[in-house]
């Protein structure tokens, strides 16, 4: 696949589920055997667990917008860095960063790896 082709996949992997609540496209995206893994706490899931986060995510903050920020592609493998900010159910707008690493076979999503954490909020 082309870099711009992977960068498109990485683009629709973010704004179609996040953004738009079009979860059903991660069966387009990924492969059935897709795997997330969220390294500090070392939480694991598949697709069907990464469509509950996101619809959860979703529900708790009505403005909720998640963005890309740089890609990097090498070969079978992507890193982006990503933003997601919203309103907790407090009234209280928060923002998350993280990095993500891809890792796609034939066109798909096979592996997803990511760190994340919360950047605090200044009164």
């Amino acid at each position: 696949m082309l870099v711009d082709e992977i960068k498109t996949i990485v683009r629709l992997f973010v704004d179609e589920p996040w953004n738009k609540g079009n979860v059903n496209i991660l069966d387009d995206l990924c492969a059935p055997d897709y795997t997330v893994i969220e390294l500090i706490t070392n939480w694991k899931g598949g697709r069907e667990d990464l469509k509950d986060v996101i619809q959860k995510y979703r529900a708790a903050s009505p403005n909720f917008h998640a963005e890309v920020g740089e890609i990097i592609v090498e070969g079978d493998r992507v890193a982006y860095l990503w933003n997601m900010t919203g309103t907790n159910q407090q009234g209280k707008p928060e923002t998350s960063i993280g990095i993500t690493l891809l890792r796609l076979e034939n066109g798909k999503i096979v592996e997803d790896r990511f760190v994340s954490g919360n950047i605090p909020q200044v009164a």
